[in-house]
């Protein structure tokens, strides 16, 4: 949950964007900006990035990552599972990702 002070530090950013575009993109890894996004006049599709090098922790970063997309869908919001680059995930991770696209 933010604070009031990083809700309204978020908040000043959105109207500032608001002012040169409506359309924009966001990295994710958690699903704190939500509420901000849903407030907002800005049509935002959030990448929910994964990133892991380590293969026994592969099924629950995906597992993680499938939720926070499951909780931006759930709010209405757009959200795409992508990998944070090709040399920060395992190749399973990359094949999980690749097929639940």
């Amino acid at each position: 949950m933010l604070t009031f002070k990083e809700f309204q530090q978020a908040k000043d950013t959105v109207e500032k964007i608001v002012q040169i575009g409506i359309k924009s993109e966001d990295i994710s890894n958690e699903t704190i900006s939500s509420d901000i996004k849903l407030k907002s006049k800005i049509f935002y599709h959030t990448f929910v990035e994964l990133f892991d090098i380590f293969p026994e922790r592969t099924d629950s970063v995906f597992e993680k990552g499938l939720d926070i997309q499951k909780y931006f869908s759930e709010k209405g919001l757009n959200a795409s599972i992508v990998p944070h680059s090709h040399y920060t995930v395992t190749f399973r991770l990359m094949k999980l990702i690749y097929e639940n696209a």
